[in-house]
């Protein structure tokens, strides 16, 4: 069963938000979520509507796939917070 999940600062980049495609959050996220066996990864929100600003936080929804544990799902947000704050 997917559910969402919330990346609040997500996006912050020396102290100001980074407002990516699309097609950036993909070409991160993906080898992140198949490294941890995600099914599927979609953005939703004003990053999908294509209204985010530097005040948007980052929301995707995920399909678990192979995730069976919160501590799995922690490392998950640890890693794309990592990957996102660069």
């Amino acid at each position: 069963m997917p559910f969402a999940l919330l990346y609040d600062r997500l996006c912050v980049k020396r102290g100001e938000r980074t407002i990516y495609t699309i097609d950036q959050i993909r070409r991160i996220a993906a080898p992140i979520a198949a490294a941890y066996g995600v099914k599927n990864m979609h953005p939703f929100g004003s990053y999908a509507r294509g209204e985010a600003t530097e005040h948007s936080d980052m929301d995707l929804l995920i399909d678990r796939g192979s995730i069976r544990s919160g501590f799995v799902l922690g490392g998950l947000y640890a890693d794309l917070q990592d990957w996102f704050s660069h």
